[in-house]
């Protein structure tokens, strides 16, 4: 299993930990376990963006973290050249190779 595997699975586990703790389950929720899980599953995410970043292409800004004061999270927008308008733009191609082509 590689790193950003286990970082999946851990924040599966820490958000599962999250929703226990809001009283996902049926019981009360735990206001105190909630604000734990929620730093844990946020050191999880974290540690995963640092893995994702490792890869990514100079094509591709990298993901950012989210702050331990939440004050000074900064909501980003979506880049205007999106994968799905790039997507868009390429199926107006056609590739072809000594198969024949594909659209």
């Amino acid at each position: 299993m590689d790193d950003s595997s286990e970082q999946v699975d851990k924040m599966k586990e820490e958000l599962e930990k999250i929703r226990v703790a809001a009283g996902g389950d049926g019981q009360k929720p735990d206001a105190d376990a909630a604000s734990k899980a929620w730093e844990t599953a946020r050191g999880a995410f974290n540690e995963y963006v640092k893995i994702a970043n490792k890869g990514m292409t100079l094509q591709v800004r990298d993901l950012d973290p989210i702050p331990e004061d939440t004050s000074q999270y900064v909501v980003t927008s979506r880049p205007i050249n999106t994968y799905s308008q790039a997507g868009q733009a390429t199926q107006r191609f056609q590739y072809c190779d000594a198969k024949g082509c594909v659209k």
